[in-house]
């Protein structure tokens, strides 16, 4: 699984709850604490915004920015949170 264009689409039609707690995984993920995680997932809706318009140059630029180490713990949460499969 890699970070692109559709799988961030199809996570910005997911059920807000299930939003809200891929969010969250990400952001522990990433070394963020409870509080971090829980302010972020409050922010949904304009995650959810940003998911829906952003290109493919801003994700390279993203990703490009994240240890490897730190991207790779990341998908694992995302995945481990299912509902993003590209099909």
């Amino acid at each position: 699984m890699d970070i692109d264009k559709r799988l961030l689409e199809n996570a910005s039609k997911l059920p807000e709850a299930q939003l809200q707690e891929i969010i969250g995984a990400v952001v522990a993920a990433a070394g963020g604490s409870k509080l971090q995680a829980r302010a972020a997932a409050a922010n949904s809706g304009k995650i959810r915004k940003k998911l829906e318009s952003i290109t493919d140059d801003e994700i390279a630029e993203l990703t490009n920015s994240i240890d490897p180490q730190t991207l790779q713990k990341i998908l694992e949460a995302v995945k481990a949170k299912g509902g993003l499969d590209r099909g």
